[in-house]
């Protein structure tokens, strides 16, 4: 009998039960395949724990918070760009004449308009917009394609998505994916940088 009391005496006291919660009304599609889907990476988690570990375990919860939206100029959304590449690439690049006004107003005009890489118009419709010659437009285009920062195809551009892109991680690994898939070795979507310029030897610089 005092065997029986102690072992009782040691056993954790029962927790009192939790009032049940009612769950917030979920109104958007993408919170439940969101919330699912951290319920499946935590079970996953939990099934690789030793079992004396996840026997201790009696509840795990998902919550899932808004959080405020980025307030940008326009109406035209906001992306995903690589601050290197402003930084360190492009800026350079700008300041050092390694590339030209037309140049830089093209690739930037096509990073703001791209959506999830890409951009359908037609060069005329760039020159148009920009207000330069259409020649003028598809040279800027060649020069950036070759440094890897775009990729024209018929009545459409790809933006590379590794600089800018508009849309979320999952749908930006995809287009790279297959991007890559196609590519030839050491094609887009990397990317090569304008050269720096040489000098001429009298005191200024010549495109090289």
């Amino acid at each position: 009998m005092i065997e029986r009391h102690l072992a009782m005496a040691q056993q954790p006291a029962a927790q009192p039960p939790r009032p049940p919660r009612t769950p917030a009304p979920v109104t958007q599609a993408a919170n439940v395949v969101r919330r699912d889907s951290v319920a499946a990476r935590i079970s996953q988690s939990v099934q690789g724990l030793p079992p004396a570990v996840r026997q201790g375990i009696h509840e795990v919860r998902v919550e899932v918070r808004h959080r405020a939206p980025h307030e940008m100029y326009g109406t035209d959304g906001y992306s995903v760009t690589s601050n290197e590449f402003l930084s360190s690439v492009l800026a350079p690049a700008i300041a050092q004449h390694r590339m030209s006004p037309v140049q830089a107003a093209v690739l930037v005009y096509c990073c703001g308009k791209q959506k999830e890489g890409i951009l359908k118009t037609t060069h005329q419709k760039i020159a148009d917009h920009l207000k330069v010659e259409r020649a003028n437009v598809t040279r800027a285009l060649g020069e950036l394609e070759g440094w890897g920062m775009l990729e024209r195809g018929r009545g459409k551009i790809t933006v590379n998505p590794t600089l800018v892109f508009r849309g979320n991680g999952d749908r930006q690994q995809q287009v790279l994916f297959d991007l890559r898939a196609d590519a030839a070795p050491g094609g887009f979507p990397l990317m090569a940088p304008p050269p720096p310029r040489r000098s001429t030897g009298r005191g200024e610089e010549a495109a090289g």
